[in-house]
């Protein structure tokens, strides 16, 4: 399950997303999201942190720069520290890629 804050970074941002894979990618750009979950904290108490660490997949069928303009500025203004990767073109795929990383700690209750 995608947590609600990388929920509101998409969704701020306008971009098609699904969790991992498509089965039938959409035709226009589109982002596969990871959400890779390490628990820190006491024993795993109720007061437990997870540490999220985000990997956001951005594909595109041309280059698409208003995308990745609407991506940084969501999570710019999420307040999220963010990497970019250069774009690369799959060839196999016929796509481009961009990737982005970013992390940030919940609470669990």
């Amino acid at each position: 399950m995608i947590s609600s804050r990388i929920t509101d970074i998409l969704d701020s941002a306008g971009i098609p997303y699904r969790e991992t894979k498509y089965v039938s990618p959409p035709k226009d750009t589109y982002i596969a999201v990871f959400d890779s979950k390490t628990a820190v904290g006491p024993d795993c108490a109720p007061n437990m942190l997870i540490q999220h660490a985000v990997t956001l997949e951005m594909y595109s069928y041309k280059i698409d720069a208003a995308a990745e303009a609407a991506l940084e500025a969501a999570m710019c203004g999420a307040e999220m520290e963010w990497t970019k990767s250069d774009r690369e073109w799959i060839e196999q795929e016929k796509l481009y890629q961009t990737v982005y990383n970013f992390s940030f700690l919940s609470k669990e209750d």
